[in-house]
């Protein structure tokens, strides 16, 4: 198992910490292509929320299902967040596309990945 280097644990610790409006602009900029048009952080902020729900059945099924959560969990290793959150960002990052997947598996451990892995 690959441990997080010490700048992606400040990178977690970053997404763990700060304000989810923040996380959802972020991904929304990460989206939207550049335009000239004025930087809008509410519309950045839906594009955002609107680009996670569209991939979110995808992601937790690739870490609920296919790496089977459930079980890996149990492991001391995994209830690190910094070790979860690397770990996850490796699984899903071929479907994340220009998001950093770091970003979005922070936003996953951090919104809680025991209910959707209970479906």
């Amino acid at each position: 198992m690959e441990a997080p280097t010490e700048r992606q644990r400040w990178q977690i610790d970053y997404y763990m910490n700060t304000d989810l409006d923040s996380i959802w602009i972020s991904l929304g900029l990460a989206t939207k292509k550049p335009s000239g048009e004025p930087f809008d952080p509410d519309q950045a902020k839906q594009i955002g929320q609107a680009w996670f729900e569209s991939k979110k059945d995808e992601l937790y099924k690739i870490v609920c299902d296919d790496w089977n959560y459930a079980e890996k969990i149990k492991d001391e290793w995994y209830q690190n967040k910094h070790n979860l959150a690397y770990t996850i960002s490796e699984l899903i990052r071929d479907k994340v596309g220009l998001m950093a997947p770091l970003t979005v598996a922070s936003l996953m451990v951090r919104l809680g990945l025991k209910k959707p892995c209970e479906r």
